[in-house]
């Protein structure tokens, strides 16, 4: 079976550990476990941690413009400079691609779309047993099956958090039908270890009927942003 690629951008090029793990065993197994740790690599001092975030959002979605701006809020929070791109690509391999060409540094989809995108037979596959499973208690976690395939599948400068409960992204016409879980994709190494905490623990938080609420009232208002606020101040996060 095939996947649909996506090539790897030269401004992220993979970091070589190698010596320092190999070093590291070896003190460790003389017991030096004090010089093992100063050999591992910091991986908290990455460049990309120095600059601003761009969030790419389909702006054609409310639902797209409430996570885009959790996401800038929460990262608000924790100190980290962010931008929202907006933009109007429905195909949710199109705005993947945002991400490939550095257009972007964080998009927020759903494991079904994406999992599609990247590796479409095994998405048909899993979506084929998902729809004849839907009923039968034992089926097994078709949103964990998806999410690993997903994440299996993502190119390698690519990284992903756990994937919230929250369900969004409608079913696009010729899509197999799978979970929908909500994820952010960013580029590796772009977050420090409280900033990933951050939106991991909103993306844990969020159901799918606060995002529904938040998208509603947003339109109701006018106002994305100060929705948004209301609820990120009610989370603990």
């Amino acid at each position: 079976m095939s996947r649909s690629r996506l090539s790897r951008p030269r401004r992220f090029p993979r970091r070589g550990p190698r010596l320092a793990a190999v070093g590291c065993a070896a003190l460790t197994a003389l017991g030096t476990l004090t010089a093992c740790s100063g050999l591992e690599p910091e991986r908290d001092n990455s460049p990309l941690r120095e600059q601003p975030v761009t969030i790419s959002v389909n702006s054609s979605s409310i639902g797209q413009m409430v996570l885009g701006e959790m996401y800038q809020q929460v990262l608000a929070g924790e100190g980290r400079q962010t931008f929202l791109s907006l933009e109007n690509a429905a195909a949710a391999g199109d705005r993947l691609a945002r991400l490939n060409e550095n257009k972007a540094d964080l998009m927020v989809g759903c494991t079904g779309h994406m999992l599609y995108q990247l590796y479409p037979e095994k998405a048909r596959e899993i979506s084929e047993e998902y729809v004849a499973r839907r009923d039968d208690p034992n089926a097994g976690d078709f949103s964990q099956l998806t999410y690993d395939e997903f994440v299996g599948a993502l190119p390698g400068y690519l990284a992903v958090p756990d994937p919230s409960s929250a369900q969004g992204c409608s079913q696009a016409d010729g899509t197999p039908e799978l979970p929908q879980n909500i994820i952010p994709i960013y580029h590796k190494e772009l977050f420090d270890r409280e900033e990933l905490k951050a939106i991991t623990e909103a993306g844990r938080l969020l159901t799918t009927a606060d995002l529904q609420e938040m998208a509603e009232e947003a339109e109701r208002r006018g106002s994305v942003p100060e929705v948004v606020a209301e609820w990120v101040a009610s989370q603990p996060i």
